[in-house]
């Protein structure tokens, strides 16, 4: 069950990602995507066009979520039983990977695939499991990764929670 969560959580949004217009890339060009396609390490305290390679980490609670405005249907849809939820991404050369923990369990991969980083900057990954690939918004300050925008139109309820709640946010440097 855990596994088929973090399967969900990432195909929303890697299934949806390739279909905005308003991703500002156009399916099936994320390899036309120009600018450093390998970044080398980056110190934290160093500005840099790429994410400095490494993991990083963000927790939500349940309790968090509902404050936030998300609606508990959608969290009973997405996340059934689920009081704490860790998304973890974990960046390399060229290469991601995304893993989802539930309550504490052991980190389950969720997605992975590659990246490069568009003309604008933003971090293009593309899902190996699906093709789809999104253009995201991001900045780097003291070993906080943030994730802001996903480039993509929420098609439902479920979708824009993924979007617009779980994955973009604040990622704490875990190495």
């Amino acid at each position: 069950m855990k596994r088929t969560m973090a399967a969900l959580a990432s195909a929303v949004l890697f299934v949806t990602g390739g279909c905005s217009s308003g991703s500002g890339v156009e399916e099936g060009t994320a390899a036309e995507a120009t600018g450093p396609s390998t970044p080398e390490a980056v110190p934290d305290a160093v500005e840099s066009d790429v994410i400095p390679l490494g993991t990083y980490v963000k927790t939500e609670t349940r309790e968090d979520l509902t404050a936030e405005g998300v609606e508990e249907s959608v969290l009973d849809q997405t996340f059934p039983g689920i009081d704490e939820i860790r998304i973890t991404w974990k960046l390399e050369d060229g290469r991601w990977t995304q893993f989802a923990n539930y309550d504490g369990q052991t980190d389950e991969p969720g997605d992975l695939g590659t990246y490069t980083y568009d003309d604008d900057g933003r971090w293009v990954i593309t899902s190996e499991s699906s093709g789809v690939f999104n253009a995201i918004e991001w900045s780097f300050d003291g070993g906080v990764l943030t994730l802001s925008d996903f480039g993509v139109d929420p098609v439902d309820e479920v979708d824009a929670f993924v979007v617009t709640v779980l994955f973009p946010g604040e990622y704490e440097r875990a190495d």
